[in-house]
């Protein structure tokens, strides 16, 4: 189930603890709140859906408790497109030298670790 809403950059990392958000490679589009089917955490099929992909790529943001879940093949795939939200991101609360020069291709999930079992 996804929601469209419209969130500042700053609330993105304290809405994404309260409700997972989709963060679309489009600009144009707002964030959108997407909840886990069952209630408590996203099953496989679930993601593959919402991120319109076949395998998908766990991103660890530095010490925090908040993940991206990436499509693994979204640099390869098709017309890969860069998230720049979700890449800037990234960047922004990761201070290690990998996350520094990494980029997200494709749409991504930012929630919380207890959202993915």
């Amino acid at each position: 189930m996804t929601e469209t809403q419209e969130i500042s950059g700053l609330d993105i990392l304290p809405q994404a603890l309260r409700c997972p958000l989709l963060i679309a490679t489009n600009d144009d589009k707002p964030l959108a709140s997407i909840s886990p089917t069952n209630g408590s955490d996203f099953e496989l099929e679930q993601l593959y859906q919402a991120l319109d992909c076949q395998t998908i790529e766990v991103v660890s943001i530095g010490e925090t408790d908040m993940i991206f879940i990436i499509d693994e093949e979204g640099a390869i795939n098709g017309d890969p497109q860069v998230n720049k939200l979700a890449t800037s991101l990234y960047r922004f609360f990761d201070s290690d030298a990998q996350a520094a020069k990494s980029i997200l291709f494709g749409d991504a999930i930012l929630c919380h670790t207890t959202k993915l079992l």
